[in-house]
């Protein structure tokens, strides 16, 4: 097996390196040995990523599973790389996401075959947003708006901000994992990515806490990110792409 990087390589943004714990308190090759032999607790699983717990370490695997995948791959950032610098501005802007730990790469011949990504663990009793939107509503809104105030102030797009990927931190702050789908971009995010934002927020916190009316969360939700960032996204703009995400997910 042809293998890239065991430890974390220091970000070439050297205000960045402090946040990441360049040297893994396990062996990284043996938790993915441990994981290719299913010795894992299996999160969640498909035909491109399957994520597990091992030794007190998370580990995503993004499998290429044929040649066009793994060309494309060759050539292109590994997904486990981009999720790591990824935290790195998130923590950075102030954002609780779990620390990572390390990644590396594992080929077949010349052409890859999977990514790791390492980061810590949540703790077992960490109450995720899809619970504490059905006991503490406004308060939710107030900390999800908070949360995405200092990443859209800093440019970044976390891409999925569903309830199933924000937490409750020991601080009472929300904290974001799964950023496979975020994008760094120039500070602070344009209107239009707001929006987007801020609709994916509205729409989930109406599907998990359908005692409240959609209208109700969105009142609230404009009302906090108004307070937050002076911005104001109220309009047919959200209103639209609110109710398409709201009736999507209910289908």
């Amino acid at each position: 097996m042809n293998t890239g990087e065991i430890k974390f390589q220091r970000s070439r943004k050297g205000d960045l390196s402090g946040w990441v714990r360049v040297d893994s308190p396990v062996d990284l090759f043996e938790s993915a040995a441990l994981f290719r032999k299913d010795k894992v607790r299996v999160c969640k699983s498909n035909k491109k990523i399957t994520s597990a717990v091992t030794e007190d370490v998370f580990i995503k695997c993004y499998f290429y599973n044929n040649l066009w995948s793994q060309f494309r791959h060759r050539i292109r950032i590994s997904r486990a790389r981009h999720s790591t610098l990824c935290a790195l501005a998130v923590k950075k802007a102030g954002v609780a996401t779990p620390a990572p730990w390390g990644f590396f790469r594992e080929y077949g011949v010349f052409l890859p075959l999977r990514d790791y990504l390492f980061t810590d663990v949540l703790p077992p009793d960490t109450v995720f947003m899809t619970r504490y939107v059905c006991e503490a509503p406004e308060e939710s809104a107030h900390k999800i708006v908070e949360c995405m105030a200092k990443l859209h102030d800093n440019g970044i797009e976390h891409g999925d901000l569903s309830f199933r990927n924000i937490y409750i931190t020991d601080t009472g702050e929300a904290g974001v994992i799964d950023l496979d789908g975020c994008r760094l971009g120039k500070a602070p995010l344009n209107n239009s990515v707001r929006t987007r934002e801020l609709a994916r927020v509205i729409s989930s916190a109406a599907q998990n806490n359908p005692s409240l009316p959609i209208d109700e969360f969105k009142r609230m939700f404009l009302e906090f990110y108004r307070k937050h960032c002076s911005t104001d996204l109220s309009g047919s703009a959200l209103d639209s792409r609110t109710s398409y995400l709201y009736n999507r997910r209910r289908a």
